[in-house]
């Protein structure tokens, strides 16, 4: 058990992953409820009383460095597809910009044209009043 352990241990370490959908799946392969890891886990039970805590340690060894393993391939992933998608964002980022620009002046326009109309409105109010 302890060489499946370490085959595991030598195959997680070489893990790739080119998006995130491929770290999702090396996830489900070895973390999941039927993956790899548990499976050992459930196997552990029939190991000998003298053997369980160096395996058991073992067993911790290989599910910490897959967790490890699949996270920094996933932020990996997740950094690539955000690059991506950030020079997409930073062109219409720009375009909204520059309508938020035109936005602004149109806005500032009516708040003074607004303004005007509240101070004729004042200054007739004021004179019709005795």
């Amino acid at each position: 058990m302890i060489q499946k352990i370490e085959q595991l241990m030598q195959e997680i370490s070489s893990l790739q992953a080119k998006n995130a959908q491929e770290a999702e799946a090396l996830r489900i392969k070895y973390l999941s409820k039927k993956g790899e890891i548990s499976q050992l886990m459930n196997d552990f039970r029939s190991v000998p009383a003298d053997l369980k805590k160096e395996v058991g340690m073992k067993i911790n060894q290989l599910k910490n460095l897959a967790q490890e393993k699949i996270n920094a391939l996933k932020e990996c992933a997740g950094e690539a597809s955000a690059s991506s998608a950030a020079s997409a964002s930073n062109s219409a980022s720009q375009s909204a910009n520059s309508a938020t620009a035109s936005a602004t002046s149109a806005a500032s326009d009516a708040e003074s044209a607004s303004a005007i109309a509240t101070k004729v409105d004042i200054t007739l109010v004021g004179a019709v009043s005795p």
